[in-house]
């Protein structure tokens, strides 16, 4: 069987599958054998979006196992599909500016697949979030800029629908604005303190090259929901099942803007 998946990879890089091979493959679903049909369904899921169609007409076959293998090979190339399907992008809203100007930086997603994504909004105010960065560098190294402290607040585990976007194919949706026109001098203070910055100036940026860098992160184990820990959280209308399927994993993105005199 591990020899026959490994000849199948080799095939793969040197020949792309046919429509023919991709019919073939659906027909050993069917096979009286146990390994053409393990065969035929790793094959399947390997080759992707070309063979999602024939699969699909698959999902009314007459052999419930046939069905079932279906169901599951569509699962799991969406689901491969769907971890490549957003990108982050981060803009400035002009490409030079002078000390003291305001700075405007948008990060967004968006959906490159051709189905509709959902995920998770960046929303701070206690309850489950997505974790959206805006890092500004100068030089190499992070500054404080005047503007991009969050809140806080009291933690809570109550979904809503409005928590989620549902990101339609070639669609974008914000995730989180900065903006600023000033950085925080420290005086040498310890900037984990927030006494640090009851005492601290704000200054204008200094002439130089700014790079910005942008990351969304989103990671949870659906187990948590499972068991006594489900009696910790409250689910309005439908926000369990999208919690479900929203996207996870790691998007970075990056720009540059310039400050002159």
């Amino acid at each position: 069987m591990i020899l026959e998946t490994l000849l199948t990879m080799v095939l793969f890089a040197q020949d792309p599958p046919t429509d023919e091979r991709i019919r073939r493959w659906c027909d050993d679903l069917a096979s009286e054998d146990l390994e053409v049909r393990d065969e035929a369904t790793a094959a399947l899921v390997k080759i992707g979006r070309p063979a999602v169609s024939a699969v699909r007409a698959l999902l009314d076959h007459r052999d419930g196992e046939v069905r079932l293998r279906a169901r599951s090979i569509l699962d799991r190339i969406e689901a491969a599909l769907k971890a490549k399907a957003l990108t982050l992008g981060v803009s400035c809203d002009r490409k030079k500016y002078r000390p003291g100007e305001r700075i405007v930086i948008d990060a967004k997603i968006r959906n490159v697949e051709d189905f509709p994504v959902t995920a998770l909004k960046f929303i701070h105010d206690g309850g489950l979030l997505a974790d959206c960065r805006i890092v500004v560098l100068r030089d190499g190294k992070p500054i404080r800029y005047a503007g991009g402290f969050l809140p806080q607040v009291m933690v809570h585990r109550h979904m809503t629908e409005d928590r989620f976007f549902v990101i339609e194919p070639g669609k974008s949706a914000s995730l989180r604005s900065v903006d600023f026109s000033a950085e925080w001098d420290l005086g040498g203070m310890d900037p984990s303190l927030k006494a640090a910055y009851e005492k601290a100036k704000q200054v204008p940026l200094k002439s130089g090259r700014y790079t910005v860098r942008a990351s969304y992160r989103f990671q949870f184990d659906l187990r948590r929901l499972e068991g006594a820990s489900s009696r910790d959280w409250s689910f309005a209308g439908n926000s369990k099942a999208m919690l479900a399927r929203a996207w996870q994993g790691t998007l970075e993105g990056e720009t540059e803007f310039e400050v002159v005199e």
